[in-house]
């Protein structure tokens, strides 16, 4: 089967791709790191790209259309409503895929090199900084966000913000700081890791 749209979920080292056939058939969906993902895409025939709009999704944009795929952003709202199961890679791959198809879809243009820096410097962002041990690097923070979803957020349905506000609150002083280890910190709590290192 040939390969005619494909969904292209982002993320910081490994991407997930979901390819579909014109009949609406899965060709593959699968996990590609980052460094193979253009290689990858030079071994299929011309076809649509959907992509949820980001900032490193203009990046992927320019360099897909040099091999010559249609690539489309679309806002990630609107592809939320095609997500049939929970909040995975592979699922996400494949709401993009089927938001992309849609003919109603309403697309983002892909900025140019130029555009983004002109946009930073309106609005005075600063590059992140990616790298073991700097203190500005937000990959920490992603993976607290992502754990405070999957241990409590997610599980409890609370019927104020101020109860919500206080489980949180116990949650990262009461469990996450002092007990939760990380393989990051030596399999440390953030606690322990602070004593050891100060």
């Amino acid at each position: 089967m040939t390969v005619k749209k494909v969904g292209l979920d982002l993320a910081k080292d490994v991407l997930q791709v979901h390819g579909i056939s014109e009949t609406g058939r899965k060709v593959f969906n699968k996990k590609i790191k980052r460094a193979k993902l253009l290689a990858f895409f030079e071994t299929l025939p011309r076809c649509v790209v959907g992509i949820e709009a980001c900032g490193s999704a203009h990046h992927w944009g320019r360099e897909l259309r040099k091999l010559g795929h249609d690539v489309r952003f679309m806002p990630a709202a609107y592809v939320k409503p095609y997500v049939k199961r929970g909040k995975m890679d592979a699922a996400d791959a494949e709401a993009i895929c089927e938001a992309v198809r849609r003919p109603t879809m309403r697309f983002v243009e892909i900025e140019t090199e130029e555009q983004q820096a002109v946009l930073a410097i309106q609005h005075g962002f600063k590059v992140l900084m990616f790298g073991k041990g700097n203190c500005y690097d937000y990959a920490a923070v992603e993976t607290f966000f992502k754990s405070n979803k999957a241990e409590l957020i997610w599980r409890n349905p609370w019927k104020t913000r101020r109860k919500a506000e206080k489980a949180i609150f116990e949650y990262i002083n009461g469990f996450y700081n002092p007990h939760r280890r990380h393989s990051a910190r030596g399999w440390k709590s953030p606690v322990a890791f602070e004593r050891k290192v100060a």
